[in-house]
């Protein structure tokens, strides 16, 4: 869970918007790391979809967080 690296920049210039329509993703290679990944950042945020498996995750959830950005956090794989 140590080799994520997120860069993200804002224009200060304009009045913000929230945009549910588009999303950051971030993959990770167990639910064991997804898990601690949302405890972390999911103060304050709005949970669109539950943390749950899928046919194609996992380990998966998607969120608003408390800045009005929506994050997918999931697994690539489901046998991990």
């Amino acid at each position: 869970m140590d080799n994520q690296r997120i860069i993200m920049s804002d224009q200060v210039d304009i009045e913000f918007q929230t945009c549910y329509s588009n999303f950051l993703t971030i993959m990770f290679d167990t639910k064991e790391e997804v898990q601690p990944a949302y405890e972390i950042m999911k103060e304050g945020s709005k949970t669109i979809y539950q943390m749950e498996a899928t046919p194609y995750s996992s380990c998966w959830v998607v969120f608003v967080d408390k800045f009005g950005i929506r994050w997918g956090i999931m697994t690539e794989q489901t046998e991990r």
